[in-house]
């Protein structure tokens, strides 16, 4: 009961959180001086043209009905119409939400490994020279911003070594292995933005792990060093990790959007940012709530990990 009391209030604190979210985002939009159907129908648009429009699109309703219909329809999967295209915004975001999605996958599951080999290479040497040039190799890429990493590595592989392309635009056009390389490049930008912090986590969480009783007391019985690294101190030092790495997940969605409109790849993120420039708010809107209830979930997945795995945790909600 104490575990069913923990998740209700987690999925009732997300729901909230949704809807301020969506409040926020939809009322923002409104106060933005922007006019849809003159952005829809052109500067040579008549007074009766725009009467119209706004008519038929419920924009000469109050501002509360509308975004209880909005809601209503978001959730029922009408999403409205791209005022610039025309087209249904289900249409303009789900292609590339899942490149974005596949995009933040495989960055994420590149660097996770990486931060955990190269956290424990360097707990296991600390104060020596690989030490330090892991730590300082964190501490430098950690302080650059993700735009900076992305065209130092665009200007060295693509530019440089000519081995990856320079955009990223055939995620969507290509085939076959042409796709798969327009992901090299932005996969490996997210990967070497998100491993520095994640390495360093990792690196003192395994630390004040391995002074614990119960690694000397393993070591003493003589259990192989590499196994108890692996198989008692890592596992016991992931706890913290887990909230990191759902921190870092949070982060990656602002970083996909700067890295998106580097490489020009068609994602998710790059159609914000032409959307915000073009002033096409029903697109920004389904956007800006679909990456927020991406943060929320991905909070709330860390909370029952960290819960499933800390049987301390588990004890307590009893």
């Amino acid at each position: 009961m104490g575990v069913a009391r923990f998740l209700a209030s987690r999925l009732a604190f997300a729901a909230v959180t949704l809807v301020v979210i969506s409040a926020i985002t939809f009322f923002a939009t409104n106060v933005i001086p922007a006019d849809p159907a003159r952005i829809a129908l052109g500067k040579n648009a008549t007074t009766a043209q725009l009467v119209a429009y706004d008519h038929e699109q419920g924009l000469d309703r109050p501002v509360v009905q509308r975004y209880f219909s909005w809601v209503g329809g978001v959730l029922g999967g009408r999403w409205g119409t791209s005022v610039l295209s025309q087209e249904p915004v289900s249409n303009l975001v789900v292609p590339r939400m899942a490149r974005s999605a596949l995009l933040a996958a495989f960055g994420m599951l590149l660097a996770i490994p990486l931060a955990y080999v190269l956290g424990v290479f360097s707990a296991q040497r600390a104060g020596r020279l690989s030490d330090r040039l892991v730590s300082i190799w964190a501490l430098f890429v950690n302080s650059l911003p993700e735009f900076v990493v992305a065209i130092l590595l665009l200007m060295i592989l693509a530019v440089g070594l000519q081995v990856l392309p320079v955009e990223s635009s055939g995620a969507a056009f290509d085939t076959g292995f042409g796709r798969i390389k327009a992901y090299f490049l932005p996969v490996l930008t997210l990967a070497v933005v998100l491993t520095p912090y994640m390495t360093r986590m990792v690196r003192a969480n395994v630390r004040d792990v391995a002074g614990k009783p119960f690694v000397r007391s393993a070591v003493l019985r003589g259990l192989p060093r590499r196994r108890v690294i692996w198989r008692h101190v890592v596992p016991n030092a992931s706890l913290p990790v887990v909230n990191v790495i759902a921190l870092s997940t949070a982060e990656l969605i602002g970083g996909v959007v700067i890295i998106e409109n580097v490489f020009g790849f068609p994602g998710v993120g790059q159609l914000l940012v032409q959307s915000v420039e073009s002033q096409d708010i029903p697109t920004v809107q389904v956007i800006t709530l679909i990456v927020g209830a991406g943060v929320v979930l991905i909070n709330l997945t860390a909370d029952l990990i960290v819960l499933m795995l800390n049987p301390r945790l588990r004890r307590a909600t009893l």
